[in-house]
């Protein structure tokens, strides 16, 4: 999986192949993912390691994503959209605009993301990680707020 070129591991995601990308990625961690404007509906990149990925207007709804590794990912304007965050790492994330409609982000760290103008409505947020986020302007519901973690989070 080390010879491969950042095309063939793009599609190694497309094709839900994980741990083959992430194979790939471990061998890799200098080259930049660059996903703006792709389609991931409906795939299960449960656990993949995508930090520092640009994902700028990609498309996630109805994804499992559970355990995925978004660590200072660029998400701006990213459809979320009934995705599964469970349990995914998502701290210093750029999520602005990020359409999160019903997705479940149980137990999903979120410090220090900015999700300002980020649409949350319908999210699932039981020990969802909020600490020092920028939520400005993102809708997100009052139930929502009382069952995360929002400690220092900028509203």
């Amino acid at each position: 999986m080390e010879n491969i070129s950042l095309n063939e591991a793009i599609l190694l995601l497309q094709n839900s192949r994980v741990a083959d990308f992430n194979l790939w990625r471990f061998n890799n961690l200098t080259v930049k993912i660059d996903l703006s404007g792709r389609d991931f509906s409906d795939k299960d990149l449960s656990g993949a390691c995508l930090n520092g990925a640009l994902c700028m207007g990609s498309n996630f709804s109805d994804s499992k994503l559970s355990r995925i590794n978004l660590v200072q990912a660029d998400l701006t304007d990213a459809n979320l959209t009934r995705a599964d965050l469970t349990g995914a790492l998502l701290m210093l994330a750029e999520m602005d605009r990020c359409i999160l409609i019903d997705a479940n982000l149980t137990a999903t760290n979120l410090m220090g993301a900015r999700l300002s103008n980020a649409n949350l409505s319908g999210s699932r947020m039981i020990r969802t990680v909020l600490i020092e986020a920028d939520l400005k302007n993102t809708n997100i519901s009052v139930e929502g707020k009382s069952q995360a973690y929002t400690r220092y989070a900028k509203f």
